[in-house]
């Protein structure tokens, strides 16, 4: 059978353009060369768009498909719990994959939703500004963000990252620290814009000046981790204490600091966001901000649900009840120690 991208690399066009052409999207201007060609490719391959592509109501599948940036990462093992266990209920399959944002295969999990091989798609990698997210609201495909937000997108599921990262330093704070480092996720990420934003706010509550030279930007990973805390550590005027953006970056992090022979939390104090089992097992055990993330996977597939059936309902949702972790890699530092910063 041919498909949609097949229909797109014959006629030379995105596969988005594809979709408004033969989805008759009347709120977006396409050439009527372009058009002509896209629909003379369609009849040369024989393809027809099918009920679900026509945004036509039609018998559920029974399958939702939820796709993640990296299944090794820790953080997403709840999302998929809390998904799969929301699915089950429901009665649906939960399909996973695990995909980088840029990465061909998001496009071909599309086609499937495209194809009316799964009722809706719940998204995990997408960027604040993602191509992908078009293609859906051009065809009216069934989506909801999950742990991430998008310029482009409508429905969403989130926790309040700007609160966690705000306990995170106030923590830090109240145990005497006032030069406090940030290891900060993508720019490019929702996540990452608002710990940061938190990370400001918890410093400017406190009358703290916000150094530049304390944030080190990277990815969502040990290695920019490491890389992180080297930077820090080599300055100047060091922190005495650093708020790492996910649990994966606090690792590398004290990884890093070990073989510096930098003594956590004797010389450097860390709080990293997200709790699992890799935390506690850290030496020493590593404090954190747990999210609620099994409930962004539920709360994800109910929206997902509604949407599928038209019901009405909440397309932004974002959960609170951020909660402190404390573990053994802070230390309180007295008044005298840091009356001088």
């Amino acid at each position: 059978m041919p498909t949609l991208r097949d229909v797109a690399r014959l006629a030379g066009v995105h596969l988005s353009i594809v979709s408004r052409v033969l989805n008759d999207d009347k709120k977006t201007s396409v050439k009527e060369e372009t058009r002509q060609r896209v629909q003379e490719a369609a009849e040369a391959l024989g393809y027809w768009p099918n009920a679900l592509a026509r945004g036509l109501k039609m018998k559920s599948v029974g399958s939702l498909a939820l796709v993640i940036p990296d299944i090794s990462n820790p953080v997403y093992a709840e999302i998929i719990r809390g998904a799969e266990q929301e699915a089950r209920q429901s009665g649906h399959f939960l399909l996973l994959a695990s995909t980088a944002g840029a990465d061909p295969r998001t496009l071909e999990f599309m086609q499937a939703l495209l194809e009316g091989r799964v009722d809706g798609v719940i998204l995990a990698n997408a960027l604040l500004d993602d191509a992908v997210i078009d293609a859906l609201e051009a065809g009216r495909y069934p989506y909801v963000l999950v742990n991430r937000r998008s310029q482009r997108a409508r429905r969403y599921v989130v926790a309040d990252d700007a609160a966690g990262a705000l306990l995170a330093v106030n923590h830090l704070i109240e145990r005497g620290h006032r030069r406090i480092g940030h290891l900060a996720g993508p720019p490019t990420a929702d996540t990452a814009l608002n710990r940061k934003l938190g990370y400001r706010h918890a410093l400017e509550a406190a009358g703290i000046v916000f150094d530049r030279d304390l944030v080190v930007e990277g990815s969502y990973s040990t290695e920019s981790g490491r890389i992180g805390v080297q930077q820090l550590v080599s300055l100047p005027h060091p922190p005495t204490a650093v708020f790492a953006a996910n649990l994966r970056v606090a690792a590398g992090a004290m990884d890093a600091a070990r073989r510096l022979g930098v003594r956590i939390p004797d010389d450097l104090s860390i709080v990293g966001m997200h709790d699992a089992e890799l935390a506690e097992l850290l030496s020493p055990g590593l404090t954190t901000v747990r999210l609620p993330l099994e409930g962004l996977g539920r709360e994800a597939v109910r929206m997902l649900l509604r949407v599928t059936r038209g019901e009405p309902g909440p397309e932004q949702v974002v959960l609170t009840g951020a909660e402190l972790v404390e573990r053994e890699s802070v230390r309180t530092i007295q008044e005298t120690a840091h009356s001088a910063s």
